[in-house]
């Protein structure tokens, strides 16, 4: 988000955050935040985010409701996409990039026979 536009806004929800870029960059917009609330982003459970500014008297912390019904998309299983049983290997290899112009984008397919 624009810088500009962050700078107006008196109020936020802010989920998990561990980039240090990223901390940094509340810590210059929020100087009203101490830094004992911003060091609870990095640990911020799954669903929870913390809300802070105008409309709060207090930094608070809350739990988002599950969605009702539930989106088709998770987190990715990384484990198990990188990860396979002794004596199998995954066969990670770029494949062509789409015709819009994108970037070639990684293709992982188990293989019994392929080992590193």
């Amino acid at each position: 988000l624009s810088k500009t536009v962050l700078s107006q806004c008196s109020n936020f929800l802010v989920h998990r955050i561990q980039n240090p870029d990223d901390l940094s960059q509340i810590r210059q917009m929020t100087p009203f935040i101490s830094d004992s609330v911003l060091k609870r982003l990095p640990s911020l459970p799954r669903q929870h985010a913390l809300v802070f500014g105008t409309s709060v008297n207090l930094p608070t912390t809350f739990k988002v409701r599950e969605a009702s019904p539930r989106p088709r998309s998770d987190d990715t299983a990384v484990v198990d996409l990188w990860f396979h049983e002794e004596g199998r290997a995954a066969d990670i290899r770029l494949a062509p990039a789409d015709t819009a112009g994108g970037e070639p984008m990684a293709v992982n397919e188990a293989s019994d026979d392929d080992i590193f």
